[in-house]
């Protein structure tokens, strides 16, 4: 009589190249995760959760033989020239320089100062994308937030020249970037902090554990990042107005920080491989300001003046920055929504390991198929643990 069939040892088989590369068992247990088994499964192996069971399997699963093979030597670099703390602020110290100069210059000398808007603007951009790229591309994403930062420099002023009637002041373009320019820092700031915080939290026993400490440092994080873009706002809003052009308003720099918060909520799931959320995001908030503007345009249509009355209600109370501060606060909301769903998971973390050396003369299925088969946990040795 043919003994029953052991689930625990049908995963080992159909799992056996991650039970063996892992190092502990939450990495199985993100792995499985990331491939479809639930708590259902678990149930089936006589196990609580997923955890439990992966720690199953990682006792059962071989390792290979031999030495462990020592790290790549990695292409000896120079000493840095700025720390990489400091890096950041690169950004918006290129911006007050810039505009430390725009100011020196006489307003006759149109020419001089369009080349030197062009050039500040280009090496900034340049400097963002080298901040913002170096752990992922942005791909896609990266496109898309391009139409919400064209828009929080000129759209303010096209929406005023569409809308009949004179508009509130929303400040000068020249605070607009200083404040994003200065945004880059919590944003990267924030972004590079939530990955290895995140990975400390793998060592956790249980995967609701985990899921509960990473909401809780995805809550942190985001009050950081909205802290850090407040204190960039309060810095435009003290700066000397020879910098910035002119006093900025306040409905202007809380769409200036809203669309900071976009793009750091956006960066942070570029940084973990979460690209078409970003998208989403950025996508819904080109979609919200190309719309108020489509509208705006239509009431120079006779008949149709009527479509610009929902843009022209919140205009006419706020100003010209309401469109894209509700844009952004719904872009932001689209992608904390997505980030606490996807970001909370162990399988986005999860440690992706060099695979380990063969032993001389082995097989490849010598490596993942166990030699000697353990005997399955019971649940009252779980209890136990």
């Amino acid at each position: 009589m043919n003994a029953p069939a052991d689930p625990v040892r049908a995963l080992l088989r159909e799992h056996g190249e991650l039970c063996a590369r892992a190092v502990d068992p939450l990495e199985i247990a993100a792995g499985l995760e990331a491939r479809g088994v639930d708590e259902a499964t678990a149930a089936r192996c006589r196990h609580r959760d997923v955890f439990s069971l992966a720690e199953e399997l990682h006792a059962r699963a071989p390792r290979a033989s031999g030495p462990p093979a020592p790290p790549p030597a990695g292409r000896r670099r120079g000493p840095a020239l700025l720390p990489p703390l400091l890096l950041p602020l690169l950004p918006g110290a290129l911006t007050v320089a810039g505009l430390a100069l725009l100011a020196r210059l006489p307003a006759e000398a149109a020419p001089g100062r369009g080349a030197l808007t062009l050039a500040t603007g280009a090496l900034t951009v340049l400097v963002v994308l080298a901040l913002l790229a170096r752990r992922s591309p942005p791909g896609l994403a990266g496109l898309l937030s391009l139409p919400p930062v064209a828009y929080a420099l000129a759209g303010d002023g096209l929406l005023d020249e569409l809308l009949p009637g004179r508009q509130q002041e929303t400040g000068p373009a020249a605070a607009t970037a200083l404040l994003l320019a200065l945004a880059v820092a919590p944003v990267v700031w924030c972004r590079d902090g939530f990955g290895p915080r995140a990975g400390r939290l793998l060592e956790r026993r249980r995967l609701r554990e985990f899921r509960v400490g990473a909401r809780a440092l995805l809550a942190r994080t985001t009050l950081l990042l909205v802290a850090g873009l407040a204190v960039a706002a309060g810095v435009v809003w003290r700066a000397p107005a020879a910098l910035t052009g002119g006093a900025p308003s306040s409905p202007g720099l809380l769409a200036g920080a809203a669309l900071g918060l976009l793009l750091g909520l956006a960066a942070l799931l570029v940084g973990h491989g979460r690209r078409r959320l970003a998208a989403g995001g950025l996508a819904l908030t080109c979609a919200a300001e190309a719309s108020a503007l489509a509208l705006a345009s239509a009431s120079w249509v006779p008949g149709l003046g009527v479509l610009a009355d929902p843009v022209a209600g919140p205009v006419e109370a706020v100003g010209p920055a309401a469109v894209p501060l509700l844009s952004c606060l719904a872009g932001c909301c689209w992608l904390l929504a997505g980030a606490a769903v996807v970001l909370p998971r162990a399988s986005t973390h999860r440690a992706r390991l060099p695979r380990a050396p063969a032993a001389p003369g082995a097989r490849p299925s010598e490596l993942f198929l166990p030699t000697a088969t353990a005997e399955p946990f019971t649940c009252e040795e779980h209890d136990k643990r």
